[in-house]
């Protein structure tokens, strides 16, 4: 993805209302609280039960959050600050567009597209997430808490969205072998009859990364099941 939108002070919020979680962080900061193991417990949860795209998201406006509170203190705030703010405005207005759509409006290769780089931009806030926890553990726990409940999401999703990925290109591999193209057929034909095949099966928000990845997500903190 390389168009680039800056989010207005609305968009934030309608993102904010929808991931659920950024609010929660942001509760978790503003009163002082401690992260206890159940809270950190339904964090894992909601944020390993979303598709990756919207996880990324969603560690990018918690990761503002915490680098709002650290950066009178730690340099690197100043750093996951940019990288969040990055990730927000390129992948922010398509995730908000998609949504307004409804489900099934999202096509497999739209969807695709999206995921590719994904996991780059995961590890890039899971890197600095890292390096402030570390510098933050004598000053502040919940930070610590948080970073590295973020962190350890963050690299949940990359290995997600690699799962998914392969899956997509196995289908294609496959859908190519059971309808090679006839003989004397052009490539605009051959294209439209791919784009009809992949209508009847479009990955939506909802289900996302769930229709390629079944049971196959990372559970956290611990052998969580997911049903």
């Amino acid at each position: 993805m390389s168009v680039f939108n800056k989010l207005s002070d609305y968009q934030i919020n309608e993102l904010e209302r929808h991931l659920i979680v950024p609010q929660a962080i942001g509760d978790i900061l503003h009163h002082g609280l401690e992260v206890e193991p159940d809270m950190q417990y339904g964090l894992h949860m909601a944020l390993s039960e979303i598709d990756p795209d919207s996880a990324l998201l969603a560690i990018a406006l918690c990761a503002q959050k915490i680098a709002q509170k650290a950066q009178k203190t730690v340099p690197i705030a100043m750093a996951l600050t940019a990288e969040a703010e990055y990730v927000l405005n390129i992948y922010g207005p398509t995730w908000l567009a998609d949504h307004k759509k409804g489900p099934g409006a999202l096509s497999r290769e739209h969807y695709e597209e999206i995921l590719r780089t994904v996991p780059e931009d995961l590890e890039g806030l899971a890197d600095l997430m890292d390096a402030l926890s570390a510098d933050m553990e004598d000053q502040d726990p919940a930070i610590t808490d948080l970073t590295n409940l973020l962190s350890i999401q963050a690299r949940a999703h990359i290995q997600i969205t690699e799962f998914v990925l392969e899956e997509i290109a196995r289908e294609q591999e496959l859908e190519a072998k059971l309808n090679p193209p006839q003989v004397g057929q052009s490539k605009h034909a051959r294209a439209l009859e791919q784009v009809q095949a992949v209508a009847g099966r479009p990955a939506t928000r909802s289900v996302g990364a769930q229709e390629f990845a079944g049971d196959n997500v990372i559970p956290f903190p611990t052998s969580i099941s997911r049903h």
